[in-house]
């Protein structure tokens, strides 16, 4: 059972790491088929975007922005730590077309907490889907306060 001391417990983390964090796990379906090329640079554009929205909702420092999609072609991996450098792509996927595939999106950045990273995360999907002309279904929005809550629950609680 979650109380007031969980909620300050809970406070007390974030006020000592100062950490925002978010991931989803996403269903998608590409109608018209995606290629590789495609499919890396849909993963390019959400770690640009989501860092860009992340940074200007007062995020100062990026942990990191990752995503990891895998179709029936294979795996492409991305991860965004500097906006500078740029979104490192690394992948084992075939040539071949897919159209369906699941993603997970995850970001870890200093500054702002959790409401406010998740704020700036889904927005961004959804307008990068739309986009790209992707439809999707979001299977898991891991929203990290519940839990981080139930991390520090005993078992009497």
């Amino acid at each position: 059972m979650k109380d007031d001391h969980d909620d300050l417990h809970l406070e007390l983390h974030r006020e000592a790491d100062n950490l925002g964090k978010f991931a989803a796990k996403i269903s998608l379906n590409a109608p018209q088929g995606m290629t590789k090329v495609e499919a890396k640079d849909l993963m390019d554009t959400l770690m640009v975007n989501i860092t860009d929205q992340c940074l200007s909702k007062g995020a100062d420092i990026i942990g990191h922005v990752k995503g990891f999609l895998t179709s029936e072609s294979g795996t492409i991996m991305a991860s965004l730590v500097d906006p500078r450098i740029g979104t490192d792509i690394t992948d084992d996927m075939s040539s071949s077309r897919f159209t369906s595939a699941e993603l997970v999106v995850h970001a870890i950045v200093h500054g702002i907490w959790d409401p406010e990273v998740r704020d700036a995360t889904v927005p961004v999907i959804d307008k990068v889907m739309k986009n790209f002309g992707i439809e999707y279904e979001v299977l898991q929005d891991y929203y990290e306060k519940e839990k981080s809550i139930s991390h520090h629950m005993t078992e009497e609680d």
